[in-house]
């Protein structure tokens, strides 16, 4: 081939190169993407129907520059580009990957290496501290959480429970020895405590892993005790609350006392004390030499018969084997020379809050108490006004020390302050016994404003089909009006990832003004990527919008291998020309790298300049045929030879 011959056609070859390179088809540019995010877009490309590492697209291996993807290589410009022309049919992925995706993939093709990123391993706690513990008993179980905070996943290759003493402590929980916590993943060691010899004991649980320094270890820690009993009362104090006839004795009270130790527990005196401790005295199961076995109990009453009128009290001792012994309870009662009843309210004064006009709030009890010493006759309740109304628990007597509930209700009959009163007719002294009820009514259509704490809820990284710990949300209605919630709803881009789990919050149900409930949230991811959703909250009641925005990123389970997504996609060949159809075995999306394409102009430019070499070479070779047929050519030619 003539250096003429071979010249055009090396110009026609790189014509498309220069002008490219002139164009900056194929020039860098500086980016500060993180390569370990990049790695996880290239894998999984934000949840896109094909990804770029799938066999069809651009493969698991960047080096091995599958379909040019080494073009990305710092040109998170090129990897748009490709996306926005819809180069080879990836310009589905135009919804997935943006600006600063393309940078981060970018990031990862320039540097493979660094996008496999490193462990780092992070303990809840360095030491679990179980105190004392009866010897041959177990500790409630302590639990260290162990978190990877790096970049890759974080390989757990021995967890061992050693130190000076470990046959007195056990180790659980989730972490296993051989096995892995995903980026963002956590699992957990718990750890108990049995002493059998007195005094301190220590253990240790030693992790090691592929984390810098290679290991961590956990401290445990406690003092083995004499078993010991432990008491647990049904009460802090013993009242008489019925006034009672001097010189006659009460019905009993009973206390009840449990041994919730591991250890029997003895009594060595039970008795009273205090001012007037000859007026009260002892009865029960509960005795002085008469051991109460772990987990059993016993009872002492108290009967109380005063000399005096006014008040008495006493105070109970229980002295025995149990820690903090003595344990003393309260005794208290009031002498009476007259057999009558005695009316105690539980309230004078009832705010039943605001409503709207023609419309009940939710009903306020009082409790009308008869601490006097005789049957208390209840002879008529009623309420004043028509804004008031009540339901009565309460028969036509009382017994002395008993109770009974009356519930009160507004409904007001016109807007502004409504007042009214209870009067309770009865043949105690001070009778009728009269509260004060108040409100204020508020006119129709009148709603409240609610605010949602916090304003929104994110979700740190979750595995694929795992439910997430709950987070709350606080409901407070600011007023003016009682609010009543008739639906949760649920709505956004994966709303069914996102549920009610639990909370104070009922459908139904009034939240009072200036009062608060409670909203339980759990993530449940279906997909990795990033999931959002929004809470709206329903009532008929509420002024304005009442919703929380909802977010979570979720993450493949550790050791998950892809699983069949989409079948089909298009991505350019590694030719540069025409298109390769592929399947996705992944879980993943497609991200491409940069675009491996040939712009018409280029081509147009090259075939022009193969079209001149093709016509030169057609002309010198009919020059050459004529110079054969023509002897005198050849002659001159020979002659100059």
């Amino acid at each position: 081939m003539s250096a003429l011959k071979f010249s055009a056609i090396r110009r026609a070859l790189l014509a498309p190169a220069i002008l490219g390179a002139a164009l900056g088809v194929l020039s860098f540019e500086a980016h500060a993407g993180d390569p370990v995010t990049g790695r996880t877009l290239y894998i999984t490309t934000n949840g896109a129907p094909l990804g770029c590492a799938a066999a069809a697209c651009h493969g698991p291996d960047v080096t091995q520059n599958k379909n040019k993807i080494l073009r990305g290589a710092n040109a998170p410009a090129l990897i748009q580009n490709a996306i926005a022309q819809n180069v080879g049919g990836m310009g589905f992925l135009s919804t997935f990957v943006n600006a600063t995706d393309a940078d981060h993939i970018a990031s990862y093709i320039a540097n493979p290496n660094a996008g496999n990123g490193a462990p780092a391993i992070t303990l809840s706690s360095a030491s679990l501290a179980f105190g004392n513990q009866a010897l041959t008993t177990t500790s409630a179980a302590m639990t260290v959480t162990v978190t990877n905070s790096g970049s890759a996943a974080l390989s757990l290759t021995n967890i061992v429970l050693g130190g000076t003493n470990p046959g007195e402590f056990t180790r659980a929980g989730t972490c296993a020895a051989g096995g892995s916590v995903a980026v963002g993943g956590s699992c957990t060691i718990t750890a108990t405590f049995s002493p059998q010899v007195l005094g301190a004991r220590s253990a240790s649980v030693a992790l090691t892993h592929n984390a810098t320094g290679g290991s961590s270890t956990i401290a445990l820690s406690g003092t083995g005790t004499q078993a010991l009993p432990a008491i647990n009362l049904s009460a802090t104090a013993i009242n008489f609350i019925a006034a009672q006839l001097l010189n006659t004795a009460s019905a009993p009270q009973t206390l009840t006392v449990s041994n919730s130790g591991v250890a029997a527990l003895t009594f060595s005196s039970i008795s009273l004390g205090g001012t007037n401790a000859g007026e009260f005295t002892t009865g029960g199961t509960c005795a002085v030499g008469t051991p109460v076995a772990p987990g059993a109990n016993c009872t002492v009453s108290v009967i109380f018969r005063p000399i005096a009128a006014g008040a008495r009290s006493a105070t109970l001792s229980l002295a025995s084997n149990a820690a903090a012994s003595p344990t003393t309870v309260a005794v208290a009662g009031n002498g009476t020379t007259v057999l009558a009843p005695q009316v105690q309210l539980s309230a004078t004064m009832l705010a039943l809050g605001n409503e709207i006009v023609g419309s009940p709030t939710a009903a306020r009890p009082l409790t009308i108490t008869n601490v006097g010493s005789a049957a208390l006759t209840i002879n008529s309740i009623a309420s004043s006004g028509a804004d008031f109304s009540y339901q009565s628990a309460c028969g036509a007597t009382v017994a002395a020390g008993a109770n009974c509930v009356v519930q009160v209700v507004l409904t007001p009959t016109a807007q502004g302050a409504r007042s009214g009163t209870l009067s309770i007719n009865t043949n105690a002294g001070g009778s009728p016994h009269v509260v004060q009820l108040s409100g204020v009514g508020y006119p129709a259509g009148t709603l409240s404003t609610v605010t949602l704490a916090p304003s929104a809820l994110t979700f740190a990284a979750q595995g694929v089909n795992t439910a997430s710990a709950a987070q709350t949300v606080t409901l407070t209605n600011n007023g003016p009006v009682p609010v009543k919630l008739s639906n949760f709803n649920f709505t956004g881009a994966n709303f069914a990832e996102f549920a009610r789990s639990g909370g104070t919050c009922a459908l139904n149900t009034d939240v009072a003004e200036q009062s608060t409930c409670t909203i339980a949230i759990t993530f449940t991811p279906t997909a990795t990527g990033n999931r959002t959703a929004t809470l709206a909250l329903a009532s008929t009641d509420i002024s304005g919008s009442a919703a929380i925005n909802l977010s979570g990123t979720a993450t493949a389970p550790a050791g998950t291998a892809m699983t069949a997504g989409s079948t089909t996609a298009v991505a350019a060949n590694g030719g540069g020309s025409g298109v390769t159809t592929g399947t996705n075995a992944g879980a993943g999306g497609c991200a491409v790298g940069a675009p491996d394409r040939i712009d018409p102009i280029l081509v147009l430019l090259a075939l022009i300049a193969l079209a001149r070499l093709m016509s030169t070479s057609r002309r010198r070779g009919r020059g050459r045929a004529d110079a054969d047929l023509n002897p005198r050519f050849n002659a001159h030619s020979n002659q100059r030879s």
